[in-house]
């Protein structure tokens, strides 16, 4: 039954996106959300798509406002004055066809069946958790497992039932009172980078937190899937083999990113526990960085930008201040003893050393300078 309601809502998402496409091709406008609101009830009332009556009617209402939330964030892309990106030029050249608005940077796209991740909004008025059962909307009462407790008291919103590595997940977003804490009279500096996940300078402590990436655990998990990937393209697409070992493949990664995700969610939960009065951190081009082909697979590891969004969601939770220093500050070629700037420091020089006697560990130092920031480069 949950797998129903995950595919009724990938069909009611794709009627829908065809539909605002069909509409602009014809009348140069997108039909809004309360439209297609109501074409969707004399859809369903038709014998074409009596399946869809056997679902509830909020799986399908809130794919349409997904579908409304992605045009949204389309527009915003296209605000940014990029139309198209080059890897489609060259796809359409290589096809030798015109571009089409479904081209367009951001524009949503069809959900296919073999690659959609299989989901589906769940009513949070409908949701009676129970000890250890929950009740879904026409689904019913099912039994979950849960390592914590949600209190009585909060809020749920935005319930999402999610199929992730054998297993149905429900997600939600829990709105409960955090409690008021002292915060010390001292800034932090945070540098994060490749070699060393975050350099922490708080007051006088210098911390470094390590990467994940260099356990032995990884390094397994991480040959497991390129030799599962070798054999997922020796067999033939579409077999049961193929799905097979697609699926093994899927658990590996997701295995891998739950490492990460864990082990960075621990690292920034420390961080914050210093409770320092404000946050200095240092905005990343990661886009940028992922174009060095030398670093670009460990750049898309170390999950820079996770860091940061981690540690900004949290420090607003404890009414900690975060600032962001420009990306070309120079942090890590500067001196935080005396001011000095080297400019010459070479990627590999992991250890910065001044004319003024100061020999430090290039991050601790990037993190130091960070702490010391004033608004002024």
């Amino acid at each position: 039954m949950a797998k129903q309601h995950a595919d009724a809502k990938r069909a009611c998402y794709n009627w829908a996106l065809k539909e605002s496409m069909s509409e602009f091709e014809n009348a140069g406008k997108r039909p809004s959300q309360a439209e297609l609101s109501r074409r969707l009830t004399v859809l369903k009332n038709t014998a074409t798509a009596p399946w869809w009556t056997k679902v509830a009617r909020a799986t399908l209402t809130v794919a349409i406002t997904d579908l409304d939330q992605a045009y949204q964030r389309f527009f915003r892309v296209q605000k940014e004055g990029v139309k198209f990106t080059d890897k489609v030029k060259q796809k359409a050249a290589r096809q030798k066809r015109k571009l089409t608005p479904y081209d367009m940077k951001g524009h949503p796209k069809f959900k296919k069946r073999e690659n959609d991740r299989l989901s589906f909004y769940a009513r949070y008025d409908r949701l009676a958790i129970r000890g250890n059962t929950l009740c879904l909307e026409t689904i019913g009462r099912v039994s979950f497992r849960s390592s914590i407790e949600i209190p009585s008291e909060s809020k749920v919103s935005n319930p999402r039932a999610v199929y992730i590595n054998g297993k149905w997940l429900l997600r939600v977003g829990v709105t409960f009172q955090q409690q008021e804490i002292d915060l010390n009279d001292c800034e932090m500096g945070v540098d994060v980078g490749i070699d060393n996940l975050a350099a922490v300078n708080f007051g006088e402590i210098d911390l470094i937190y390590k990467h994940v990436n260099k356990e032995k655990r990884i390094k397994r998990l991480e040959r497991r899937i390129r030799i599962t990937q070798r054999a997922l393209s020796r067999k033939v697409r579409g077999s049961k083999r193929y799905e097979k070992t697609r699926e093994r493949l899927r658990e590996y990664h997701f295995h891998l990113s739950c490492i990460r995700l864990d082990h960075i969610h621990k690292i920034t939960r420390k961080i914050i526990n210093l409770r320092p009065k404000r946050i200095v951190l240092e905005t990343l081009n990661v886009n940028g960085m992922m174009k060095n082909r030398h670093l670009s697979k460990a750049i898309q590891s170390a999950m820079l930008y996770e860091i940061h969004r981690q540690l900004e969601y949290k420090a607003k939770w404890f009414g900690i201040k975060v600032d962001r220093v420009s990306q070309f500050y120079p942090s890590s070629k500067t001196c935080s003893a005396c001011g000095a700037y080297k400019k010459d420091l070479k990627l590999k020089e992991r250890v910065y050393k001044c004319s003024c006697g100061l020999e430090i560990d290039r991050d601790s130092n990037a993190a130091r300078n960070l702490k010391q920031y004033n608004g002024k480069s």
